[in-house]
């Protein structure tokens, strides 16, 4: 390389007088930077900058890497949008979003276990393989070879949008005519916190139900469920087994012509008096009657008091429960 000479010891300024940096220029026009292809980039040194016409973008070396810096050709980001650089964010969190822009074809990284990758030649993304709960919005180019999870979101292809909670309060439950729970009220401790509940026997097992128009999102699959519950003092054992099972109508159907499916169960165990328990979530129930999307659904909950592992000597106060679906449109 050539000797390089020192012209402006003390800095220099184009079209001023003084200036505050090294080089400064006061000019509406442009700088011409150094350019050229992946293959012709220089040596690197720490701050050196230039274009490169392999990616189209201007780049910077970081001391370690060529560190590229995307133009914004459309859409928003929120949080830091710098797209360039190894570990660039878009969400001011290391392990949810960035762009590594150190290679030829660029790779968007979500969290540690999935990525999607730009291909240039061909103007799409692909997502790698593995498990991951991100979000692909398709605009003015196409997604391939897209591996989507149940919670997934994907806009502009087939929306996946996820597991959606509904609570049901037991207020908006209502006892059968034969074995129905109990309703119970209590105004609990100092602070008078009401409790509205349905009570249920320690030996006999009483029901109650509910009804739920379903989302026209809703999937028409299995349905998991969370009880709420508590319980008074005196108990010596503690453990409840929450049953729940669902039919479906459509319109015009009987309502004497089908029966509940399959029930599934959250068996939980308490222990002190007036504290609050959310039960595991239970298995996957499916609701009998073949259900399509804004049917009514009819649900019926007991206690297994029969059940082994039920073994509370007291009523269980159910205060509602948590019924998780799954959708697969936006709106409804």
């Amino acid at each position: 390389m050539a000797t390089r000479k020192t012209v402006f010891s003390d800095g220099l300024v184009v079209n001023g007088v003084t200036g505050n940096v090294s080089v400064e220029i006061h000019a509406n026009d442009a700088i011409q930077l150094p350019r050229g292809t992946d293959a012709q980039r220089p040596t690197g040194a720490m701050g050196m900058f230039r274009y490169n016409g392999t990616g189209g973008w201007v780049e910077v070396y970081t001391g370690s890497t060529w560190q590229g810096y995307v133009p914004n050709t459309g859409g928003t980001f929120s949080g830091n949008t710098n797209l360039g650089g190894t570990r660039n964010r878009l969400a001011n969190q290391d392990s949810l979003f960035y762009a590594d822009m150190s290679t030829a074809v660029p790779t968007f990284n979500f969290g540690t276990s999935a990525a999607l990758t730009y291909n240039r030649s061909t103007n799409t993304y692909n997502w790698s393989t593995g498990n991951y709960n991100w979000l692909s919005v398709n605009s003015s180019v196409a997604f391939v070879n897209t591996t989507l999870n149940a919670n997934d979101l994907q806009v502009g292809g087939s929306s996946v949008v996820g597991t959606q909670a509904i609570y049901i309060s037991a207020s908006a439950m209502y006892p059968r005519d034969t074995n129905g729970a109990a309703t119970g009220q209590a105004e609990l401790g100092t602070y008078n916190l009401i409790a509205k509940t349905y009570d249920f026997d320690t030996t006999t097992a009483e029901y109650i139900q509910f009804e739920a128009v379903m989302p026209s999102s809703w999937n028409e699959g299995t349905i998991t469920f969370q009880p709420v519950w508590s319980h008074t003092s005196g108990g010596a054992s503690f453990g409840v087994v929450w049953t729940l099972e669902a039919a479906a109508f459509a319109d015009g159907d009987s309502l004497t012509a089908t029966d509940f499916g399959t029930a599934v169960t959250s068996t939980d165990t308490g222990g002190t008096a007036d504290d609050i328990y959310k039960g595991p979530e239970s298995a996957a129930m499916t609701v009998a009657g073949s259900p399509t999307a804004g049917e009514l659904v009819q649900f019926q909950l007991y206690r297994d008091t029969g059940a082994g592992s039920d073994t509370l000597d007291i009523d269980a106060r159910l205060h509602g429960l948590v019924l998780y679906i799954t959708t697969d449109a936006l709106t409804d």
